[in-house]
C-alpha cells in the first residue's frame, strides 16, 4: 500500500521572515516534535511508508529554518539544561531479547513534549535534525526487510545506509553530549546492513567500533541506564565468535 502524498506547501509559506522571534522558532520546533513522534508511531505500526512520507517533508521543512535560528535562547529555557540525544532515546525503553539472531535496534526516537528540546536554540534545533533523520533511515530499513523484490530491499537499504551516515556525522559534528546509545544504534545497524549485502569486513569494522564504545563506556564509569546495550554487547559476542570460527576453519584446511 502506498503512502498517501501530502501536499506541498507554497514557499512564501516554508521560510520565516527575518523578523520572526525565537518564540516563533520554537513553536515551529513543536511542531516538528510533534510530526516526529507521529511518524515514530507510524514505525511501530508497521506503517514505514507514512512515515518515510511524513519525515521526508518535516525534514524539508524544518531545514529552511535553520539560518534564522540563533544562539540565544526564548526566555521561557533562557540558561536551561538542553535534553540529549542519549536521554531522548531513554524516553523509548527497547527490551532485548536473546533468542540467538543478531539484535537490530528497532525503537524510534520520541521527543519529550516537556523537554527543552522544542525551544529554538541551535543546538536543540540540531538534536532534533539528528532525530529525525535517524527516524528516517530507520523507517528505510525496516522497509527494506519487508520488501518483496531483492532489488526493492537493496533500495532501502542504500537509502537506510546515507540516512544512518547523515544522522552520525550531524551528532558528531555538533559535538552533542551524552550521545553514545545514539551512536551504538547507528553503528550497530549500519553493520547489520552491511552484514545482509555480505559485506563481512564493513560489518566487522562496525562491530569493532561498537566494542571499544562499549569498552570506554566501562573503563570511564559511566553509567549508561539503558537495557538495549544488552543487544549491542550481543552483536559483538556473535561477532566476535563468528570471526573466530572463520579463523579457525582457515587454519584447519591450512
Amino acid at each position: 500500500k502506498r503512502a498517501t502524498q501530502h501536499p506541498q506547501n507554497d514557499d512564501t509559506h516554508l521560510f520565516p521572515s527575518t523578523s520572526h522571534s525565537n518564540n516563533s522558532m520554537s513553536q515551529h520546533a513543536s511542531m516538528e516534535t510533534y510530526q516526529n513522534n507521529t511518524a515514530a508511531s507510524f514505525i511501530d505500526d508497521g506503517k514505514y511508508q507514512d512515515a518515510i512520507a511524513s519525515l521526508s517533508n518535516s525534514i524539508r521543512d524544518f531545514s529552511g529554518y535553520e539560518e534564522w535560528v540563533t544562539s540565544s535562547c526564548c526566555e521561557s529555557c533562557d540558561g536551561a539544561k538542553v535534553l540529549s540525544l542519549d536521554q531522548c532515546m531513554l524516553c523509548n525503553q527497547d527490551t532485548f531479547k536473546e533468542d540467538g539472531t543478531p539484535y537490530l535496534y528497532k525503537t524510534p526516537i520520541r521527543i519529550p513534549t516537556e523537554s527543552n528540546v522544542i525551544c529554538g536554540k541551535k543546538k536543540h534545533h540540531d538534536i532534533i535534525s539528528a532525530i529525525m533523520v535517524f527516524n528516517l533511515a530507520l523507517s528505510h530499513h525496516l522497509q527494506a526487510l519487508e520488501s518483496v523484490t531483492p532489488r526493492d530491499c537493496e533500495f532501502y537499504l542504500q537509502k537506510a545506509t546515507i540516512l544512518y551516515e547523515l544522522a552520525f556525522e550531524i551528532q558528531k559534528k555538533e559535538h552533542f553530549d551524552s550521545n553514545y546509545v545514539f551512536e551504538l544504534a547507528i553503528i550497530n545497524n549500519l553493520a547489520m546492513i552491511h552484514q545482509r549485502q555480505n559485506n563481512k569486513t564493513l560489518a566487522n569494522q562496525g562491530f569493532r567500533h561498537m566494542l571499544s564504545i562499549l569498552m570506554y563506556l566501562v573503563d570511564s564509569g559511566r553509567n549508561v541506564q539503558c537495557g538495549r546495550l544488552e543487544g549491542f554487547h550481543y552483536n559483538v559476542s556473535l561477532s566476535a565468535s563468528s570471526t573466530r570460527i572463520s579463523t579457525e576453519n582457515v587454519a584447519g584446511a591450512a
